[in-house]
């Protein structure tokens, strides 16, 4: 019986970026699993969402049928709209 034909295994953001279609791919951007946006932003799961449905915060996009990310630019922007709440003194 012949070899099995081995697959070919994809980085986890050329996957992303590949099953995603084209926004990440034209722009040079990635995307970000929500494991990644919380551990950037700071914040928990539940107040990412919250302020997605508010429009506060960029909204996912669905990669596949069970799998969405946020472009890093988009959360990148939205990081660097924020005001600092509180001054920092030198």
């Amino acid at each position: 019986m012949p070899p099995a034909p081995s697959v070919g295994v994809m980085s986890a953001r050329s996957t992303l970026a590949a099953l995603a279609g084209s926004d990440a791919a034209r722009s040079g951007d990635h995307y970000l699993r929500a494991r990644d946006v919380q551990t950037r932003v700071g914040l928990s799961r539940t107040t990412i969402w919250r302020l997605v449905r508010r429009g506060e915060f960029p909204a996912p996009r669905r990669l596949s049928a069970n799998a969405i990310g946020w472009l890093a630019s988009e959360v990148e922007a939205w990081i660097g709209s924020r005001r600092p709440t509180r001054e920092v003194s030198v």
